[in-house]
């Protein structure tokens, strides 16, 4: 076997290779994919989810600092009812949140995406990693709905 044809051919291989590496690291930075992500991981829970999905985000204070990346159904058997998990990861190790914060499932506006968001709290104590916080449920929209409803027939009924 030539040498000279041997040379051209590791020459080309490696060439090729570059440029695969090159290609799989441009497309992880365009999407947003990261194989080590610098953050840490927590827990709320809600007896009602109201439509939350997978890679919604997380909000602390009105500002963006996760998403939402678990949603699971369990059964809590010390209340005998079933309730949902949701587990949001925070972008930055410095993102500190006290453990008496409170969190709701918001919507941005009035059929917008919906997002958790959490309310910073007082405490000294800061979550850790798998740290868990108690949600207040949201008000669904067919509740709303239905209390609009209401006032609006008791309106009519004065109003006759």
């Amino acid at each position: 076997m030539d040498t000279r044809n041997l040379s051209f051919e590791v020459k080309v291989g490696i060439f090729i290779l570059g440029g695969l590496i090159i290609l799989i690291l441009m497309i992880f930075s365009i999407g947003d994919i990261y194989l080590i992500r610098p953050g840490y991981h927590i827990k709320t829970i809600f007896n009602f989810a109201n439509g939350i999905a997978m890679n919604a985000p997380v909000r602390l204070a009105g500002i963006e600092v996760g998403e939402v990346d678990g949603i699971r159904l369990y059964y809590d058997s010390e209340e005998g009812r079933t309730k949902v998990e949701l587990t949001a990861w925070i972008k930055k190790d410095d993102m500190f949140i006290e453990s008496d914060s409170k969190a709701v499932i918001n919507t941005l506006g009035m059929l917008g995406e919906k997002y958790l968001e959490i309310y910073p709290g007082q405490n000294k104590d800061f979550l850790k990693e798998g740290g868990m916080l108690v949600g207040k449920d949201p008000v669904s929209m067919e509740d709303m709905t239905f209390q609009i409803k209401q006032v609006a027939d008791s309106v009519t009924v004065i109003m006759e």
